[in-house]
């Protein structure tokens, strides 16, 4: 018998730093992983990623086999695999749900496919496992993957099932190479989300395991583009008519409005102005669930104080829908800097002046860029409108500790820009 002991002593407290790493990266992790070895009647090696994906592959034999012939009447009308696959995505996900089911072999064998055909239910592994086998029937061949949806990078030389969290397929068509979600199918097919996206994978093929990475989108995808007109009463009230598109990641931020209910909805769009009063009149929301999906919504908000008058002028906000964006406090910095997400924010603003009144004081145009990103601000007058144009990117990317000021100072600036006011004069 052998024992292996692990122990750590006086280990420093750590402080949660805004944009830093995750816990996980910063404690003394100790992975143990067997070689060969014996498991409910299964035998293994888990020496390489290679040979546990040999192991992992002999559980699902026998498992992707159905109990009668898929239904090929759902594929009748497609004219390619892509829309085949399309097909089985849709019906995956008008015919079963999740459910986490730990049975089985340490809860890395699925479930068979017969048995979420007959209950409607699975998990990761199990879903992913049933899809698998309504493609074999359609002679359309997918890989079993297996991935986390935390770590985005797998030990390339040290293979252990507890780096990973979560089950996917893959698709490999001559075209194009699909990921399905098969536990969320809500998801639009042929989008890769956020969890997985540029994560390491393990495809669990024939000759065993082989590690992949995940495709991601580049960061000035991941757009939001706000279109508003704001008509402005000599009084300060305001109406407020707003076209706003986001795609790709943002989408995903986004999308889980619509299983809200109305009146949640607009609670959910108010939330994200900023202002203190203001009521959302109309809103229709629009959901493209394409490959590059989108999310639109056109809303009419009212608001009987947009900005505040002191005398004879008017102090009125030069953007009110980025309230979001803030600027972390604290100033002292420990561990790299972490831009988990990379993004593309377009406002352009349109402000109707309101009768009898002038413009006294507008901010100035700025420019910024730095290795975080870049940001562009124009406030200009055009005959009895103002016109407010602001475009930031932001980069994905880790920093380092020392560059905390200049991220600071970065974001700053933008803030700064976001909640200026323009100046009005009664004449």
């Amino acid at each position: 018998q052998q024992i292996i002991e692990v122990s750590a002593t006086q280990l420093p407290p750590i402080q949660s730093e805004p944009f830093g790493p995750s816990f996980a990266q910063l404690f003394p992790r100790v992975y143990f992983a067997p070689s060969a070895f014996s498991f409910d009647k299964t035998q293994g090696d888990m020496s390489t990623w290679q040979k546990y994906g040999e192991w992992q592959y002999d559980l699902l034999n026998g498992r992707d086999q159905l109990t009668e012939p898929f239904k090929s009447k759902l594929t009748a009308n497609c004219g390619t695999d892509r829309e085949k696959v399309k097909a089985v995505y849709d019906y995956l996900a008008k015919t079963t749900r999740y459910v986490s089911i730990q049975l089985g072999i340490g809860g890395l064998q699925p479930i068979a496919a017969t048995d979420v055909c007959r209950t409607g239910f699975g998990d990761c592994k199990g879903l992913s496992n049933y899809t698998r086998a309504m493609l074999n029937e359609l002679g359309i061949p997918s890989t079993y993957t297996v991935i986390s949806t935390t770590n985005e990078r797998l030990l390339p030389d040290f293979s252990s099932a507890n780096q990973m969290n979560h089950v996917i397929l893959q698709v490999p068509l001559p075209q194009d190479t699909l990921w399905l979600e098969c536990t969320n199918p809500q998801l639009p097919f042929g989008y890769v989300h956020q969890d997985i996206a540029g994560h390491d994978a393990l495809l669990i093929e024939p000759t065993g395991g082989r590690m992949y990475r995940l495709p991601t989108y580049p960061d000035s995808l991941n757009t939001q583009q706000i279109t508003a007109r704001i008509s402005l009463s000599p009084t300060a009230e305001a109406k407020i008519e707003v076209n706003e598109v986001s795609r790709l990641f943002q989408y995903e931020n986004e999308a889980g409005i619509v299983y809200l209910e109305p009146n949640k909805q607009k609670d959910r769009i108010r939330s994200n102005i900023n202002l203190s009063q203001a009521d959302i009149l109309r809103l229709q929301i629009s959901e493209c669930k394409e490959a590059s999906p989108s999310i639109t919504f056109n809303y009419t908000a009212g608001s009987n104080q947009y900005g505040h008058k002191t005398g004879n002028r008017l102090f009125i906000p030069v953007n009110v829908f980025r309230k979001g964006f803030s600027v972390p406090h604290v100033t002292k910095r420990t561990h790299p800097i972490h831009v988990n997400f990379g993004y593309a924010d377009t406002d352009s603003i349109r402000i109707q002046l309101p009768e009898r009144y002038a413009i006294e004081g507008l901010p100035r145009p700025v420019e910024l860029k730095s290795k975080f990103g870049s940001f562009h601000s124009s406030v200009q007058v055009k005959e009895e409108e103002v016109l407010v144009v602001h475009s930031l990117w932001m980069r994905k990317g880790i920093y380092a500790p020392e560059e905390y000021a200049s991220f600071l100072d970065f974001r700053k600036q933008i803030a700064e820009q976001y909640n200026n006011k323009i100046i009005l004069k009664r004449i």
